[in-house]
């Protein structure tokens, strides 16, 4: 909760800011993970709070080796989406046996 007298709080003067760390945190944590992250988004919007979430969630699926498609209107979701699809069948994952009994999985992030 946010206590709109506190005038000190950066966080409600500067919230994309906020947003923004709040990504490169999530963004750090996923970033141990090797599956790659794909993400379709409906509904552009320009407000700089909702600008720094757009941008944080391509960094994302960038970062994981996936993609993020922003769309502006309602015709940009079909060929947003099999875009998407498309880089979905595209992409494999690898699983390595160690010798010892260890499973090493590793994405390489690359098309079949």
């Amino acid at each position: 909760m946010i206590n709109s007298s506190d005038s000190g709080d950066l966080s409600r003067r500067f919230s994309d800011r906020a947003v923004s760390e709040r990504i490169s945190r999530l963004s750090d944590s996923l970033s141990r993970f090797t599956v790659p992250i794909f993400i379709l988004h409906l509904e552009y919007r320009a407000d700089t709070l909702n600008l720094a979430y757009q941008s944080g969630l391509e960094r994302i699926s960038t970062r994981s080796g996936g993609n993020a498609v922003i769309c502006r209107t309602n015709d940009e979701i079909k060929p947003g989406l099999d875009i998407l699809l498309e880089m979905m069948k595209s992409t494999y994952f690898m699983g390595v046996d160690i010798p010892g009994g260890k499973t090493c999985s590793e994405n390489p992030r690359g098309s079949s």
